[in-house]
Parts: structure tokens; C-alpha cells; sequence
């Protein structure tokens, strides 16, 4: 089974990555098959059902920024050295692997931003 998406707002493609990163899919302005696997991912991405469409856009409040969030938590409580850096933050890689899809360094700047705050 799989819901037909449309990319998130202001782009014609976007693409999609499954848990892992490894594997992913392009969502397009025509409508996209999307696979169960995927439907999380793409819904938390910005990408909308084509029959909601634009104007009726449903809200995640899991957003991306808290998924990158909770990455940078969960490598912290592991606390695996392979996974961090020499200051004792997560690398990008790591972050990456954990969300399930290609984070920013800016996204990582802004969790790890908000890790620090949260310890104060």
C-alpha cells in the first residue's frame, strides 16, 4: 500500500531517505506513489498528500529539527567514542546515520546548540 505525495512547498522533486540513509526515493510536483517505508520520512520532510494539496497542508509537530535533536541525545547517551568527536559532540556522520536521513551541519550546529542549553 503507499499514498500519493506531492513534494513540500516551492519545489518541483525532493528527495526522500529511508532509515539508514541508504535508500531513497523523488517525490514530484505530479504526484508520487510513495511506499509505506518511506511515508514517515517524506511526511516529516514537508511533503503533503496530493489530495490535501498546499492549502489545506497538514502540520508535522515532529519536525526535523527535533529529529536531529533527538540523534545528537541518543549518541550523547550512548556515549560510544567512535561516534563522537574530540570535544565530546556527535559527528555529522553519526548524526546522519541515526536520524535516517542526510542532516545539515547547520542542523547539527542548531541541536547541539540546543543540547548545551538544555545542560545549563
Amino acid at each position: 500500500m503507499s499514498t500519493k505525495l506531492i513534494p513540500p512547498k516551492g519545489y518541483d522533486t525532493f528527495p526522500v531517505f529511508k532509515a539508514g540513509g541508504m535508500h531513497s526515493i523523488s517525490v514530484s510536483k505530479s504526484g508520487t506513489e510513495v511506499p509505506k517505508d518511506f511515508l514517515k520520512a517524506a511526511l516529516l520532510a514537508g511533503c503533503v498528500p496530493q489530495d490535501v494539496g498546499y492549502e489545506d497542508e497538514v502540520s508535522v509537530e515532529y519536525g526535523n529539527d527535533t529529529i536531529v535533536y533527538d540523534a545528537v541525545v541518543a549518541i550523547l547517551d550512548r556515549d560510544d567514542p567512535e561516534q563522537l568527536d574530540g570535544t565530546g559532540r556527535p559527528t555529522l556522520k553519526a548524526v546522519k546515520a541515526e536520524a535516517g536521513f542526510n542532516v545539515s551541519r547547520l542542523q547539527l550546529d542548531t541541536a547541539w546548540s540546543k543540547v548545551q542549553d538544555s545542560l545549563v
